[in-house]
């Protein structure tokens, strides 16, 4: 990624990827009861890299800004 070169990298490898991360970190802040950062720093993600990704992860499942919403405002157990 960092010469910009993507084209060798199959689809279905950034879908398994995507799919794996996706549900480990829904399960483990569910069974944990906890929230933590999905990513290890704050400039390994730009802005533009998470809402390409969020745009296209609530297509894929039918989901609307509507629906993101109300999930983002559901209360936090370890926030006060």
């Amino acid at each position: 990624l960092l010469d910009g070169e993507t084209e060798n990298i199959p689809d279905e490898t950034v879908q398994r990827l995507l799919t794996a991360g996706t549900k480990l970190f829904a399960n483990k802040v569910e069974m944990e009861d906890r929230f933590f950062s999905p990513y290890t720093g704050p400039e390994d993600v730009t802005a533009t890299d998470v809402v390409m990704t969020c745009s296209d992860m609530l297509r894929a499942v039918n989901l609307s800004t509507f629906d993101l919403a109300m999930w983002f405002q559901r209360p936090r157990s370890n926030e006060e």
